[in-house]
């Protein structure tokens, strides 16, 4: 079922986007994930970059040994928990919901006693005291930032010097492509060239999200502008094959994922 979309009382724009506007959609957003975040546990986690199994045959992440790490959106901490048990040094994890981080340190108790996990609860626009990071990675989270200049500035601020930022997130034409009478079409409304804040209303049971598209010379813009290379773009096709999966809250058949890209992985360095 397509979620209702509507602008809200503020809309605005990576060009026009106001402290307070950020504020109240991150306030928005934070409120949806403490009340659905178990209903997401364990999905979208390493090996896995996106809801169909994207890259999961992959070594997109590469050697962790001996690295300091951090996950930005790590959710119930299942990739955290991947990542120290192949020998990370040490493994940061941020994320806004304050579920999102109760599940994530049930899932890593252990290693946060030892002091090698450590768990911080705030949004990725928020400057954190963080340094000396060799690797952050995220999975289908930084397209949830609401200020995608001061996210990259933070990112690009606690990395070393030719660090990796691996991140990915959803294809911006893959959930709007719609499959009818075995043929893909657009809805009349749609633009690509929208990204205006939009409310899913109902976003799985919450009381909505706000979502936005971005283009990918948006993106692009961002991620250069905060420093970093794009050393490769990935387009991966899908691993599993689930009849029907949940995208931005559209139940998504299977053939689509089979045909088109879902999921775009950058991998960035720091320059």
């Amino acid at each position: 079922m397509l979620p209702m979309l509507k602008q809200p009382d503020n809309p605005s724009s990576d060009q026009v986007h106001t402290d307070v506007a950020i504020q109240t959609e991150l306030a928005t957003n934070k409120r949806a994930w403490d009340k659905i975040a178990p209903n997401f546990s364990g999905h979208c986690s390493l090996p896995d970059w996106g809801p169909f199994g994207e890259c999961r045959s992959v070594d997109v992440l590469g050697d962790p040994r001996g690295l300091t790490v951090l996950e930005v959106g790590c959710g119930s901490g299942d990739s955290i928990a991947r990542v120290a048990e192949h020998g990370a040094k040490k493994v940061f994890g941020i994320d806004i919901s304050t579920t999102q981080i109760a599940l994530a340190t049930k899932r890593n108790r252990a290693n946060i006693d030892a002091g090698r996990v450590h768990l911080i609860e705030a949004p990725m626009e928020k400057t954190l005291d963080l340094g000396g990071i060799d690797l952050i990675f995220s999975i289908y989270a930084i397209g949830w930032t609401r200020d995608l200049a001061a996210t990259f500035r933070n990112l690009a601020a606690y990395l070393n010097p030719g660090g990796r930022l691996i991140w990915s997130w959803g294809h911006p034409l893959f959930p709007e492509i719609l499959y009818v009478d075995c043929k893909f079409v657009l809805p009349d409304s749609y633009s690509y060239f929208n990204e205006q804040s939009q409310v899913a209303a109902d976003w799985h049971g919450s009381e909505g999200t706000v979502m936005q598209n971005r283009m990918l010379s948006t993106w692009f813009r961002h991620i250069t502008d905060a420093g970093f290379i794009i050393r490769h773009l990935l387009e991966p096709e899908a691993e599993s094959c689930p009849a029907e999966v949940f995208n931005n809250n559209r139940l998504i058949p299977m053939v689509r994922a089979r045909l088109l890209p879902t999921t775009l992985v950058y991998i960035c360095e720091k320059a």
